[in-house]
Formats: C-alpha cells, structure tokens, sequence
C-alpha cells in the first residue's frame, strides 16, 4: 500500500499596492554580540543593559575556555592512560606467551603471542595508537 503525500504550495509573493513599491530591507550580522546599533538601541531603553551584556559575554567566554582547556586535559591524560595500559598488557599477554612456551603448550603460547604482537602493529600500522 503506497501513500503519496502532496507538499503544500508557497505562500503567495506580496503584491505591491496599485501603483506603488514595495521596499523590503534585509540586515544581517555575524559575531557573539548583538550589533552595535542594536546594543545602543538596549541601552537607550535600559542605561546599563549594553554593558551587562557586554560583561556577561566576558564571562561566558572566560568560562567555555576553561571548559575546553579542562577536556583537552582530561583527553591528554585519557591518551597517555590508554597507551600506558595497552602497553602493560602487551607485556603481560608476552609474558603469559613465554610461561605457556615454557610449560609445553606450545599452540596456546603461539595463539596467544601471534595476537598479541598482531594487535600492536597493526595499531601502530593503521596509526590508531596516536
């Protein structure tokens, strides 16, 4: 069973007045504050306002730098971390590696190695460790 749904038509364009003109006027602008004419136009209607927004903004920027500075620490330690247990489990994985090779099982010993020594190149080949 197939539905097809209709999207509804435009809204039809304004019409300008008999003889008249229609004068559309577009303003934009780009930045973490309001603009300037319209941080004046706050302050006339509240003396004050243009500042507050001014230092609010101040704060706020202050603020998502320390929250950025603190995730990057916090995935630098997370890195290091990360490295520092892969590498001691590779050790502890060889290690296990030669106890088995030592004891007679040879097969588990080779299984256990070739994964080991396998997993930590090809991280290192696809570059995954960095």
């Amino acid at each position: 069973m197939s539905s097809s749904t209709k999207k509804p038509d435009p809204p039809p364009a304004p019409t300008p007045p008999e003889g008249g003109t229609t004068l559309l006027s577009i303003e934009s602008w780009q930045g973490p504050l309001p603009a300037p004419e319209t941080l004046a136009e706050f302050e006339r209607i509240v003396p004050g306002s243009a500042e507050a927004i001014i230092r609010e903004w101040g704060t706020e920027a202050n603020h998502r730098r320390r929250y950025e500075q603190r995730a990057l620490s916090i995935q630098g330690f997370e890195q290091i971390g990360g490295r520092v247990l892969a590498f001691v489990f590779a050790i502890a994985a060889l290690g296990v590696t030669a106890y088995l090779a030592r004891i007679g099982a040879e097969w588990a010993a080779g299984i256990i190695g070739a994964g080991t020594i396998g997993s930590v190149v090809l991280t290192l080949v696809s570059g995954r460790g960095r």
